[in-house]
């Protein structure tokens, strides 16, 4: 949960962003902590339709974790961090054009617009769809923004709170303790949980997991009638995969920038 002045900037933020309703929802949220949707319905006072698709909309932007609470069952809960990044967003564009030009910026704007994305929507919101040539430049480059990690992908997982899974992990790390827990192996089983996690959202989200193999013809060799066409296999972009900014990456850019 985040602290007393953290909940305040980011109920700021999100206010900005998405407006009053969707800034009541999520300061309910970052004071009161993760809540039940007819409770987070019944503390922000709103109609359940309004807090039902400002939900939606700060889920579309990675900013809600979802979590089943052994006690409460299904709540909901702020990604801080997330919403914090958002006062970024000038920082990111520019390294953005910098590294990958207009159209790099171009994909990472829309994304920080809407939210998570396929690739053909991307396209469709660019108005590149219907230009094969701007269509092919751009997913090219939609490409090596992904292999480069400057983007991943979001999946089931991302929307799954990592505190929960720390207890989790915790716990099995001390049934596996035998003997009277000291506080260092205390210290030792969060860090194990803590790597443990780390590594499965690394996995997760890995630029291997949007990207598909596809045939692609390379031009004509030899001659006469031994002219073949050699068929091989290139990377390309899952159109089903959903794309989100990674933060953090463009986060080492800028701190690199003051070293």
């Amino acid at each position: 949960m985040a602290g007393k002045e953290t909940a305040r900037l980011c109920e700021k933020i999100i206010y900005s962003h998405f407006g009053p309703v969707a800034g009541k929802v999520a300061g309910t949220l970052l004071n009161r902590g993760r809540l039940q949707l007819p409770t987070l319905i019944r503390f922000t006072g709103l109609k359940p339709s309004l807090v039902r698709a400002s939900l939606i909309a700060l889920i579309q932007h990675n900013l809600v974790w979802h979590a089943e609470d052994t006690v409460e069952g299904e709540v909901v809960e702020i990604d801080w961090e997330e919403c914090i990044a958002r006062q970024r967003f000038g920082k990111i564009l520019a390294i953005a054009k910098e590294k990958f030009g207009v159209q790099g910026q171009e994909i990472i704007s829309i994304i920080l617009d809407h939210g998570k994305l396929r690739l053909p929507e991307i396209l469709r919101l660019l108005n590149k769809s219907d230009n094969q040539k701007e269509s092919e430049a751009y997913t090219e480059v939609a490409l090596e923004l992904l292999t480069s990690s400057h983007l991943r992908v979001s999946t089931p997982a991302s929307h799954l709170s990592p505190r929960d899974k720390l207890i989790r992990y915790e716990a099995e790390e001390r049934k596996k303790h035998v003997g009277i827990v000291a506080p260092k192996d205390a210290r030792q089983f969060r860090i194990t949980a803590e790597v443990r996690i780390r590594r499965e959202r690394e996995e997760a989200e890995a630029p291997s997991v949007g990207l598909i193999k596809r045939k692609a013809k390379n031009k004509e060799g030899g001659s006469g009638r031994t002219k073949k066409r050699q068929i091989v296999e290139e990377d390309a972009i899952d159109p089903e995969a959903y794309l989100k900014v990674n933060y953090a990456k463009f986060n080492i850019h800028i701190r690199n920038q003051f070293s």
